[in-house]
């Protein structure tokens, strides 16, 4: 799905110490953004959000990535093998974890489908909401009294800030 990468997020173990920076790439290796991550906990997923956040073109690929100056970066080794979805964002299998060791240049290295633990906060375009179905049908005649009127929409509601009103 198109949108904004709004920050960008890894997970800290123990001993993973420093300054962590975060870098948005094309998959050709332009930087796209950098963010210095600050008020880090000890452990844990660690976000920091970007001053500007960078537009995300639907069915391109990009690569996101930290530098951890201490290493001790958390890993899962074969967890891209079969690729992953989360949400509106997908990893085909494959040799996509990728890293560099050195001073927080392109990744360029994979082993073993690794991946790494580094993350984007995304927030996908809003799509414009249409009816998908509906019953009984528009303009229908002869529905009687007791048939609870349906409709489903292209896309999820949000709980608040929508109003629908049924006329008969």
């Amino acid at each position: 799905k198109a949108g904004q990468v709004t920050g960008i997020r890894f997970f800290k173990g123990a001993g993973n110490t420093g300054v962590h920076k975060g870098s948005r790439w094309s998959s050709s290796g332009t930087r796209l953004a950098e963010v210095t991550f600050v008020g880090e906990t000890a452990t844990g997923w660690q976000t920091a959000m970007l001053s500007t956040p960078v537009t995300v073109t639907a069915g391109t690929t990009y690569v996101v990535s930290y530098f951890a100056p201490n290493g001790h970066y958390a890993t899962t080794s074969s967890f891209f093998g079969s690729g992953f979805t989360s949400g509106d964002l997908s990893v085909p299998a494959g040799a996509n974890g990728k890293y560099l060791y050195g001073n927080g240049g392109f990744p360029t290295f994979s082993w073993n489908s690794t991946n790494y633990w580094v993350d984007v906060v995304f927030e996908k375009d809003p799509s414009a909401v249409t009816v998908a179905s509906q019953a009984p049908a528009a303009g229908a005649t002869g529905v009687t009294a007791d048939v609870a009127p349906r409709i489903t929409f292209s896309d999820a509601i949000a709980a608040t800030g929508w109003s629908m009103t049924v006329r008969q």
